[in-house]
């Protein structure tokens, strides 16, 4: 996964992500700290990552991730587990227009 970050590309790819381990997951969130992109956008590679451990709910609502962003990170995160049949509500609701 490529994150465009403020003219450059946060390479988010398989030697940071999925992390591994503790060390790699600290490796990860300082890349994402580093980054030149703005807080909302940080926010939701956190929401991203936490799906993995069924974090994600509360943290989308004390980050006040607005929903129609929640449902287009959820129907990526769908199909990147290539779970398409959950993928496409998520991806087709009316609040993504």
């Amino acid at each position: 996964m490529a994150i465009p970050a403020s003219g450059y590309w946060l390479m988010v790819g398989s030697t940071l992500y999925p992390p591994k381990n503790t060390e790699e997951l600290r490796r990860l969130h300082e890349k994402i700290e580093e980054s030149e992109t703005d807080s909302l956008k940080k926010s939701c590679l956190y929401y991203y990552l936490l799906k993995d451990f069924k974090a994600d709910g509360k943290f989308a609502m004390d980050a006040a991730i607005p929903e129609q962003f929640c449902q287009l990170i959820s129907g990526f995160y769908a199909l990147d587990h290539l779970q398409f049949e959950v993928a496409f509500p998520f991806l087709t609701c009316g609040s993504l227009t």
